[in-house]
């Protein structure tokens, strides 16, 4: 009884499967479940580095006799940060300076940051390094800066601005 494996007409089967496919290293595949959805990423909180440097310059000052050495060994950092940041606090403008060490504004820290912030010290004249300020400065910021630059009142930092006397809030 040798009965023939194949029939004379071919039977179709659709088989319904839910596949799920996510790509990382190599391609993950699931027949079951949905993978979960992906963590969001932290967000990145930016240092402040005019405030480093005003710390560094503050500890220089209490001790006439300490050197950037010793500085860069109490806070852990090599002594050409130190006199990077040294550099930052003799050539940027000390109202500049003031502005921006109490600043907590993510968006202001990450146009001016440190990369940023040495370009600008690098500059010959402080007009230029003004002006490269002023440049950098979004659009919609308001900031106080002394009076010799003649501004309008509304573009005062207003009250509620978070320890900076920068801001990119819109007009309350």
């Amino acid at each position: 009884m040798d009965t023939p494996l194949t029939s004379p007409n071919p039977v179709e089967i659709q088989l319904l499967v839910k596949f799920y496919r996510k790509r990382k290293r190599s391609y993950l595949l699931s027949l079951d479940d949905p993978f979960p959805a992906d963590p969001q990423p932290e967000p990145v909180i930016r240092k402040n580095i005019v405030a480093e440097a005003v710390l560094f310059y503050n500890y220089l000052k209490e001790d006439p006799a300490r050197n950037y050495t010793q500085t860069g060994q109490r806070f852990g950092v090599s002594r050409a940060r130190v006199s990077q940041l040294m550099s930052l606090i003799e050539r940027l403008p000390k109202e500049f300076i003031d502005n921006l060490k109490d600043c907590q504004d993510q968006q202001l820290l990450q146009i001016f940051s440190g990369r940023t912030l040495l370009k600008i010290a690098k500059l010959n004249t402080p007009e230029r390094r003004q002006e490269r300020i002023e440049q950098l400065l979004p659009k919609n910021a308001r900031f106080s800066i002394p009076a010799k630059y003649d501004l309008s009142d509304d573009k005062v930092c207003p009250q509620d601005a978070p320890g900076c006397t920068f801001s990119t809030q819109a007009n309350p």
